[in-house]
């Protein structure tokens, strides 16, 4: 009894020794948590540099798109203000070669092109005129030579220029706008229908307020002064201006059209009061009817360049009278 009471104090003692760790394992122990408490630090510390660094990341990814955007925009931008400074550069050049040698064309316009000198040529340029490709053609070099909408209001001053592109004045002697002459009769321009479209629309080019009915008049003004424009002579440019005329009110309707204010076309402008232009030395083919259309009577404008004096001063004197009102009012 004894015995076995002893050792079962004994194992008991060996079990509460058993349980109560040494100092050497309890400071391992601590090392150990303490070990494990730094590496879960540091691998958190980590964590938050890594997601640190990624957010950098992202964030300059998006810049950099942003970036390359951007430049992409910019080279669009450059390749259009590129395409513009070469045409501005062609243009100059072209004006600079114009100025100094005449209008710069290519060939295939100059070809296509020619001035009329005979009436074969009038007939054959009406029956070019047909084809679209052609005039379109026509339009681009003979408008190139004013530029397109450069001359808005001054269309008067681009149908003198282009006259003699257009026409040779001593063919233009034998011409008249329906075709009677005083001695012989003449090749009647009205008739070139096609030919007066593509004068009015080489016009219109470069100013497109200016109308078909003016296109007429003017064409109908130079047959009449065809005579005077084959005397004149000078190195001057052809400009439009206008003159107003003044005189005492006379009598009559004063019922005239507005073209008939005393708009006057210089093939080159008077350089002193003793010097007068073509239209002041002749006042009455300054003052035109409007051509007729294609159904009015042809004799009405047969009279026109062989009008009675009679008839010149009463037309003069409505004019005048017209004129006076638009001033008073």
């Amino acid at each position: 009894m004894d015995n076995h009471l002893y050792r079962f104090r004994k194992r008991k003692m060996s079990k509460k020794v058993k349980a109560e760790p040494s100092p050497e394992e309890l400071f391992e122990s601590i090392m150990d948590q303490q070990r494990d408490q730094s590496f879960r630090e540091e691998c958190t510390d980590q964590n938050t540099v890594l997601k640190n660094v990624l957010d950098t990341l992202s964030a300059l990814s998006i810049r950099v798109e942003n970036g390359i955007r951007m430049i992409s925009e910019l080279h669009v931008k450059v390749d259009t203000i590129g395409q513009k400074v070469n045409q501005i550069e062609s243009y100059l050049s072209s004006r600079e070669s114009g100025s100094s040698r005449g209008p710069s064309t290519t060939p295939s316009l100059k070809r296509t092109f020619k001035k009329v000198k005979s009436l074969k040529e009038l007939e054959t340029l009406e029956q070019k005129c047909h084809d679209p490709e052609f005039l379109q053609e026509s339009i681009d070099y003979l408008g190139s030579i004013h530029g397109k909408s450069r001359y808005m209001g001054e269309g008067a001053t681009v149908c003198l220029q282009l006259y003699d592109t257009f026409f040779d004045r001593r063919f233009m002697l034998s011409c008249s706008w329906t075709g009677s002459g005083k001695k012989q009769k003449k090749i009647p321009f009205l008739r070139f229908e096609k030919v007066i479209e593509l004068y009015f629309l080489a016009v219109s080019y470069s100013d497109p307020t200016f109308t078909l009915d003016q296109t007429k008049r003017f064409l109908h003004r130079c047959l009449r002064n065809a005579t005077q424009r084959v005397k004149e002579v000078s190195g001057k440019k052809p400009v439009s201006r206008k003159r107003k005329l003044r005189a005492v009110k006379e009598n009559g309707d004063g019922d005239s059209e507005e073209e008939q204010a005393g708009d006057v076309h210089d093939d080159h402008p008077p350089e002193g009061d003793d010097q007068l232009d073509d239209s002041e030395e002749q006042p009455e083919e300054c003052i035109e009817q409007e051509p007729p259309e294609t159904n009015i009577e042809q004799d009405q404008f047969d009279n026109d360049s062989e009008q009675e004096p009679m008839e010149e001063e009463t037309l003069d004197g409505r004019l005048k009278i017209e004129i006076l009102h638009e001033e008073l009012l």
